[in-house]
């Protein structure tokens, strides 16, 4: 065992640098016994770091990947040439991945702690922190912020195709669908 807490720990746990747990950190566990649950430890760790750049920078970020909103269930899969494998049939021939858990993200940037000056003391300024807003899916994040207005302009368009005007609409459908293999509910969006 490590002799301190580690990033992954601290992450997980929402340790301090002794390996004790800081707050109430009770209504963050949502599983029950015997659920598969996968932990990201280093998506965490990235968000927290974003929030932290974003408190002493300003700005956001905006993430969008295929997951859940919340943990639980083995989504851990392999693909080689469009087709699913065994994660561990070819090692280092096929392309092994998971569903992002948008729910533990958002948590990981409500429990960003402020990063640690030179002289031990805070980073941020009370009031600056970072907020995670969603995840939302990308079907209505999508129609939300204009896409379909927007592909209904360009299909408007005098110089327009029928071809490309097909075209869009297929592209928009598959977007925002929330029908298999469509994205709009696959996909999810996180804005900090």
């Amino acid at each position: 065992l490590s002799p301190s807490s580690t990033p992954a720990l601290s992450t997980l746990m929402n340790c301090d640098a002794q390996g004790r747990v800081r707050g109430d950190a009770g209504g963050a566990d949502d599983a029950a016994e015997g659920d598969v649950l996968e932990v990201g430890a280093e998506a965490m760790a990235l968000v927290q770091d974003l929030a932290r750049r974003i408190r002493r920078c300003d700005g956001a970020a905006l993430l969008v990947d295929y997951g859940r909103d919340g943990a639980g269930g083995d989504t851990l899969r392999a693909f080689s040439r469009h087709e699913q494998a065994h994660p561990l049939s070819r090692p280092g021939a096929v392309d092994v991945t998971a569903d992002v858990d948008f729910r533990s993200l958002a948590r990981a940037v409500a429990d960003a702690a402020p990063p640690r000056d030179a002289d031990g003391g805070g980073g941020g300024t009370a009031g600056d922190d970072a907020v995670a807003f969603g995840p939302v899916n990308q079907g209505n994040f999508l129609a939300a912020t204009g896409a379909v207005e927007r592909a209904g302009a360009l299909i408007d368009l005098d110089t327009t195709s029928e071809e490309e005007a097909n075209d869009l609409y297929v592209a928009l459908e598959r977007l925002l669908s929330y029908e298999e293999p469509n994205m709009g509910e696959r996909f999810k969006v996180l804005c900090l």
